[in-house]
């Protein structure tokens, strides 16, 4: 199985995967210099080049309908997961959480999103 992590996805995951998958190829989006490919293109490139999954925290690819249908298009099983609760949750994002700037994760502990 090759695997593709999206770029808001931590590049260490690549390696805790790779550990945990052996046998399969688990490649980073940053190891192919795709860093800031829309997704739309990416989906596509990613299927030429064989992967089969595509894991992101990115909360708002499936609001947008260009992405969405991308994915359905590409046959990539799609795995989306929620990033950790931002630490320093108060009157909405602080500019200084890197989490934030990437949309991945929720603050108000997991019940809030934001954009």
């Amino acid at each position: 199985m090759k695997l593709l992590i999206d770029e808001q996805t931590p590049v260490q995951y690549r390696d805790v995967l790779a550990f945990l998958l052996p046998g399969h190829d688990v490649t980073h989006v940053n190891d192919l210099r795709w860093k800031s490919k829309k997704d739309v293109a990416l989906l596509a490139d990613a299927v030429t080049r064989g992967f089969e999954v595509f894991l992101t925290n990115d909360v708002r690819q499936l609001d947008d309908p260009a992405e969405t249908d991308a994915i359905r298009r590409s046959g990539i099983h799609h795995v989306r997961y929620r990033g950790p609760p931002c630490k320093s949750d108060r009157a909405g994002p602080p500019r200084s959480c890197p989490g934030c700037r990437g949309g991945g994760h929720a603050h108000g502990h997991g019940r809030t999103r934001h954009s």
